[in-house]
């Protein structure tokens, strides 16, 4: 991720339902990750009850995630951001996060926010 966002805005980034990490006895129909870890900026506390990340990123690029599939390599998501300016001091920015699973699934996170850029 690179990150030039001015006055430290928490971020929240809410992953599948479907997504597990580590072997587990039930896994049919789930997103299994051999292993995974996250930036130091990142808060875990709602991770494990509804997959969502928190942060408040830092300046630059970092990773937000590294994980390790060993079976049949499926990236577990697709990010399609979008930034449009809208008028000389507004900009729109769009992310539509698309998630692979096993069976038919829509788009599970879409969300729209207008950020002010400083200038």
């Amino acid at each position: 991720m690179k990150s030039y966002l001015g006055g430290n805005p928490e971020l929240k980034l809410a992953l599948s339902e479907d997504l597990v990490v580590g072997k587990t006895a039930n896994s049919y129909g789930r997103l299994v990750l051999d292993d995974a870890n996250f930036h130091e900026c990142v808060d875990l506390t709602e991770f494990e009850s509804g997959k969502v990340l928190s942060f408040i990123p830092p300046d630059g690029e970092f990773a937000v995630m590294n994980y390790r599939i060993t079976n049949e390599f499926n990236p577990p998501f697709k990010i399609t951001p979008s930034l449009e300016q809208v008028n000389g001091h507004r900009l729109e920015f769009n992310l539509k996060v698309f998630f692979v699973c096993l069976f038919v699934c829509e788009s599970l996170c879409k969300k729209k926010e207008s950020i002010n850029p400083t200038l």
